[in-house]
């Protein structure tokens, strides 16, 4: 008895670091690209396994067209497997330098899923304020905007989907960032000399040498929290329901918290000025400015 019982510890201790090793190479990647912390995923993976369809599961997800789900009874996650290289989940570095925008769509998947195994195996279980916001604030808006839906199920998406839009539109704003200031997030390459001297004169970076801000300061939370989220294959549009924008904020807020977001167009460029993205602008305008 006790020799099977050491078995299945062993067993266990295996499955969970197994999960843990799973998303380690995306978690570190994706924290290095975006500036982010996302040590919580390996909180979150502690509790969870990831695996690749197959079978039955991957039948089911062709029919109905879903690219990942989550089962909160066993608490895995199935993918399909294009988000897999061998054992472990895909990562930016698994694209040419060239082809690094076809990771982003994939990661907005991967990071969908491991939101709803985070609020199933977290935030229910270890974080009581958010959790009763989710239920009992959430939850009860849709019950009472949308009869016939089921809320629970909505709620996890729209933090499922607030989640992957992050990601998203992280990408996207600093894509626009790079390019502005004559750098290539694709390709990681500078622009032409006679392009970077153009810049520099049109963005004062003779005078100081820094990411600029390209547009005005807006709260990301406006642009991340989705209006529309899909329950069982059903579209649920409620950008004319007015929902609270302290929702939003405080949805938005748990990401800042947790994978520190930032909460502010403002906040990010500050960010880039204090990363190794400051260290590729200035390499790309080491003999524009100082020739």
């Amino acid at each position: 008895m006790k020799v099977v019982l050491i078995a299945m510890i062993l067993i266990l201790s295996q499955n969970i670091l197994a999960a843990a090793s799973t998303i380690e190479k995306f978690k570190s990647e994706l924290s290095h690209e975006l500036l982010l912390d996302l040590q919580h995923l390996s909180r979150v993976s502690d509790d969870i396994r990831i695996k690749k369809a197959s079978g039955f599961i991957l039948m089911m997800m062709n029919r109905s067209g879903a690219e990942a789900t989550y089962n909160d009874k066993t608490n895995v996650i199935y993918l399909r497997p294009k988000n897999f290289v061998g054992n472990r989940v895909i990562s930016i570095s698994d694209f040419s330098q060239g082809n690094r925008y076809s990771f982003y769509p994939l990661a907005d998947t991967i990071f969908h899923e491991l939101a709803h195994a985070d609020f199933d195996v977290h935030i229910e279980n270890k974080l009581p304020d958010f959790n009763r916001f989710l239920k009992s604030e959430v939850m009860a808006w849709f019950r009472q905007n949308f009869r016939g839906v089921n809320s629970k199920i909505a709620t996890h998406e729209l933090f499922g989907y607030t989640a992957g839009d992050s990601i998203l539109t992280l990408n996207f704003q600093m894509q626009d960032i790079l390019l502005a200031h004559g750098m290539n997030f694709n390709t990681g390459k500078c622009f032409s000399e006679r392009a970077l001297k153009r810049i520099a004169e049109q963005r004062g970076l003779a005078t100081k040498l820094e990411f600029k801000e390209v547009k005005e300061n807006f709260d990301f939370y406006k642009k991340i929290v989705p209006t529309v989220v899909y329950v069982k294959g059903k579209v649920v549009d409620f950008s004319k329901k007015n929902f609270p924008e302290n929702y939003k904020r405080r949805l938005y807020n748990y990401f800042v918290d947790q994978y520190n977001m930032p909460k502010t167009y403002s906040e990010l460029i500050q960010n880039m000025n204090k990363s190794h993205y400051f260290d590729r602008l200035k390499a790309c305008y080491k003999n524009i400015l100082n020739p």
